[in-house]
């Protein structure tokens, strides 16, 4: 991502997307995203030469380089050894499966169908819990159940996810 100093930006350029796309498209590359609501900048996919090269120009004041991630797996527990029917592992009943937690996360989204998001073994959310489901861009309220309880979400983006590791962050809490 190139974070940009708009201040900076050529006469020519009627705008800050188009000084963007010429940045990117003077290496023959497509711009991925326009940033222009906390900060201002955008995103591409470069070598590292050709994004110290776009980093040279003026009025970019910072580069910061970011790669694809993947998660291992939507099975955390058991992924981490922690399954309930491991010899000697007490670990669940110890802990009482986390019975009346309460847990809060800042997140940008999920995908409520995955399996780690079913509901039918767990008991329903305190009742100190004063949320209410709210609908957003492909999450309706059906989507909120045991698992994942209702949250106030973002009104832009809503609960939904199209990342996995924001869904793996989320249900392995």
């Amino acid at each position: 991502m190139f974070l940009v100093d708009t201040r900076l930006r050529p006469s020519p350029f009627p705008s800050d997307r188009h000084w963007y796309f010429s940045l990117v498209s003077s290496i023959s590359y497509r711009l991925l995203h326009h940033y222009q609501s906390l900060l201002h900048g955008f995103s591409t996919s470069l070598t590292p030469s050709q994004a110290r090269a776009i980093g040279d120009h003026r009025g970019v004041v910072a580069v910061s380089p970011d790669s694809l991630l993947r998660p291992h797996t939507t099975r955390s527990p058991s992924f981490l050894g922690l399954g309930l029917d491991l010899p000697g592992s007490h670990l669940s009943a110890l802990s009482h499966r986390g019975s009346a937690a309460v847990i809060g996360f800042i997140d940008t989204g999920i995908w409520p169908e995955r399996p780690s998001f079913s509901d039918r073994v767990l008991d329903p959310p305190p009742r100190r819990w004063r949320a209410e489901c709210e609908e957003g861009p492909g999450f309706n309220r059906s989507h909120c159940n045991r698992k994942y309880p209702p949250y106030p979400s973002p009104p832009a983006t809503g609960p939904r996810s199209t990342s996995a590791d924001r869904t793996n962050l989320s249900s392995t809490s």
